[in-house]
Formats: C-alpha cells, sequence, structure tokens
C-alpha cells in the first residue's frame, strides 16, 4: 500500500499510539516472538501499512512500521495472495 493513503492526522495519531516505535511483532526473522526495537525520531520517517488492504485508510486500520518490517509484511502477503 501507498504511503499517501493516509492522512497527515492518522499517521500522526498512529505514530503518537505506537510510542514512536514499530508495531510489528509478527515474528519476523529479526525480532522472533518479540516487537520489533525500531524507534523513530519523526511521525513522517515510519512506514504506515494496511492491516486490511480491503478496509479504509482509517486509524483503527494503520499499523506503524520500519522499512523492513514493511517489506516483510508486503512479501507475506503477496505469497498468500498467489496461493489464493
Amino acid at each position: 500500500m501507498a504511503e499517501c493513503d493516509f492522512s497527515d492526522e492518522v499517521r500522526q495519531k498512529a505514530f503518537r499510539s505506537a510510542g514512536s516505535q514499530c508495531e510489528c511483532a509478527e515474528g519476523c526473522k529479526e525480532h522472533p516472538g518479540t516487537r520489533c526495537k525500531v524507534y523513530f525520531w519523526r511521525w513522517d520517517e515510519a512506514h504506515y501499512y494496511r492491516i486490511d488492504p480491503a478496509r479504509p485508510p482509517v486509524y483503527e486500520n494503520c499499523r506503524v512500521m520500519c522499512l523492513r518490517c514493511h517489506r516483510n509484511a508486503d512479501a507475506k502477503a503477496s505469497a498468500s495472495n498467489s496461493k489464493s
């Protein structure tokens, strides 16, 4: 998903809610079984990922992620879509 899908207001709210930290806890190989340890200095440095691509770009459907975890999530989503 493109980052511009989320408004600045949604991204800033999600960033504050995440505590300036990547929210990925999906067991990436870099942080198996724990939450990612990457922190951001500013809200516009983070990546914003739609939890459910079919839902609109609203706060409740937004997850703050670092680039590495965002790429891992996209790869997992692509792999599961190709199996369908």
